[in-house]
């Protein structure tokens, strides 16, 4: 299994989001550094690079737009193919697998601390990669939003005013929805 190579993966650690900008450049610095690491075989030759990208399903669609930039970069700085073989997934699912050896990854992107944690506790990860990146690993800080019935009947306009007595709130099951 090719874990050992840097993870990139998403905290969630503050309500606030980077900039398209700032999450691709902290995407692409990872991606860099797996494919620096994946290539580093044959020394004079260019073999096409095939990297195992693990991640969970909601970074698809970044994924759809960042991928093939990195690899058309990559094709002109380094005269080289990459080819990215993708699964998406929960997180919780995704790190399970990579554990239990049912998906080979180069680059794990999870949801959730925890589920990186749990992939460097099994062996697949060097201990305190996450001192030898940019922001610890963190990628992105998602956005927290708050959703209301039609209209807004009860004026929710804040936090606060969740803990009214006269709102109620539904949340999904954290045991199955990653950081929902």
């Amino acid at each position: 299994m090719n874990v050992s190579l840097l993870p990139i993966r998403s905290l969630f650690r503050r309500f606030r989001s980077l900039s398209g900008r700032s999450f691709l450049s902290f995407l692409l610095v990872g991606l860099l550094a797996s494919l620096a690491l994946a290539s580093c075989g044959g020394i004079g030759s260019k073999p096409e690079v095939k990297l195992n990208l693990v991640s969970f399903s909601v970074t698809k669609a970044a994924h759809d737009q960042i991928i093939p930039k990195f690899v058309e970069k990559w094709r002109k700085e380094h005269n080289q193919k990459v080819i990215f073989q993708r699964s998406y997934g929960g997180s919780l699912a995704q790190a399970d697998d990579v554990i239990a050896g049912k998906q080979e990854a180069d680059v794990v992107h999870l949801a959730l601390p925890l589920d990186v944690m749990r992939i460097s506790q099994a062996g697949l990860i060097n201990r305190g990669w996450e001192d030898r990146v940019p922001r610890r690993g963190v990628v992105s800080h998602s956005v927290a939003a708050i959703v209301t019935r039609a209209g807004n009947p009860k004026k929710i306009q804040s936090w606060a005013d969740l803990a009214r007595e006269d709102v109620t709130v539904l949340s999904a099951d954290p045991k199955t929805s990653g950081i929902a």
